[in-house]
């Protein structure tokens, strides 16, 4: 006598949320959605028995589960086995991804020796060397700092210690994971040990990017910046700065230093001129960053809320989904330090740290232990735990935090 194994594969992702079954295959990035609850119950018990189950023939002569077997066979999700009745059940190799929280766990119970390799997890840190500020036509600060990399006045003339930037420039270079520091400011070319910081980049075998307003760049400053490892990133919003960009492309393709362009956005007027001027601006490396300036929501709603078909557009694989589980991929590993020396984990969150008072490694292991951004997951949150997405959606973003809502999406 012969048993009917049913199982899903391994590369497969599956959620049942509000009466609706998601199944994705990792492999071909091919979605399948069922709402019938015979299938509904059907999948309870196979993922209750860990994702392979036994299948009678009157069960595969209903239906609702015909139709279920039928499409997972043919989406290559699953498949049948058939084999002798004395034989005991197949192996199921459904992939899980790692248990972080056990880790954090062991951490605290100081079971695990962590705090010689803690910095292994540090992967970014953006560097804010001033306050100064001499832009007088910009208004968006307060609100884009907390979105994207973007220049800040703070209030005062506060400048980082050049020890301090010395420090932490020497602590990352040779970490194994780490990818890139970022110099940002007010106004960088204000800080007393600039050129201190450029010629320290320069020796660095880090990515360094430093961040300058367009209204700030003098093209005779750009030569010093003129290292392989080394990105200027210029900021660029709205108006009069657009009409300067275009007018100044030859100028900038001339320059002997790696440059990228940031051009915020926040009107479907600004989309209309980028568009008009697309054969131009072709010419430079840049970057366009919708920015939320609190009453522009309709343009947000088109233009960066996401649907369904986004979503799977992204076609994430297994590991992307098994890290959107673990912990937050945009935020995790980075971290921010203000011109007084504070630290944060996030510039939308709470100072966690002084620089001045605690070493890094000090730092990002507390954030290990304690950190609730670094770990700030969809399918912990109030918006989103219940949508079959939550770990196939990109991980929360500042966006959501400054809007103080996660589910930025057009999902029900």
């Amino acid at each position: 006598m012969k048993k009917k194994w049913f199982y899903l594969e391994s590369y497969v992702y599956s959620k049942n949320s509000n009466n609706t079954l998601l199944i994705y295959n990792t492999l071909s990035k091919k979605s399948i959605k069922f709402n019938n609850p015979n299938i509904l119950k059907f999948y309870m018990e196979l993922i209750k028995q860990q994702g392979i189950i036994e299948i009678q023939d009157n069960e595969l002569e209903q239906e609702d589960i015909k139709e279920f077997v039928q499409k997972i066979r043919n989406t290559f999700c699953g498949d049948l086995i058939v084999i002798d009745s004395n034989q005991t059940k197949p192996l199921s190799l459904r992939n899980h991804p790692i248990i972080m929280k056990d880790f954090r766990k062991k951490v605290k119970e100081n079971s695990l020796d962590f705090s010689k390799n803690v910095l292994e997890y540090l992967y970014e840190i953006s560097i804010h060397i001033n306050s100064e500020c001499d832009v007088s036509n910009c208004d968006i600060c307060n609100y884009a700092i907390k979105q994207v990399d973007y220049c800040f006045k703070h209030e005062g003339n506060t400048q980082l210690d050049f020890s301090n930037v010395e420090y932490i420039l020497d602590s990352v270079d040779n970490l194994p994971n780490f990818r890139k520091i970022k110099i940002l400011g007010g106004n960088i070319f204000k800080y007393d040990k600039i050129n201190s910081v450029i010629a320290k980049s320069k020796g660095l075998k880090t990515n360094v990017e430093f961040y300058i307003n367009l209204h700030q760049l003098d093209f005779s400053q750009l030569e010093k910046f003129n290292s392989k490892n080394i990105t200027v990133k210029v900021l660029v919003q709205g108006g009069s700065s657009y009409d300067y960009l275009i007018k100044n492309i030859a100028a900038f393709n001339k320059q002997n230093c790696n440059l990228s362009f940031n051009i915020l956005i926040d009107n479907e007027s600004q989309i209309d001129v980028l568009n008009k001027f697309e054969h131009l601006l072709s010419h430079l490396n840049y970057n366009v960053i919708p920015i939320y300036s609190g009453n522009n929501k309709l343009f947000f709603e088109k233009n960066v809320y996401l649907t369904e078909d986004d979503i799977l557009e992204l076609k994430p694989e297994l590991k992307t989904i098994h890290t959107n589980q673990i912990l937050n991929s945009n935020f995790f590993g980075k971290l921010f330090i203000t011109p007084n020396g504070n630290v944060y984990e996030n510039l939308n969150g709470n100072c966690i740290g002084q620089i001045n008072s605690s070493n890094l490694a000090e730092i990002v292991y507390y954030n290990i232990l304690n950190g609730k951004y670094w770990f700030k997951k969809r399918s912990s949150s109030h918006d989103c735990k219940n949508c079959n997405y939550s770990d196939i959606c990109p991980p929360i973003s500042n966006y959501e935090e400054f809007f103080e809502k996660n589910n930025l999406c057009h999902i029900k």
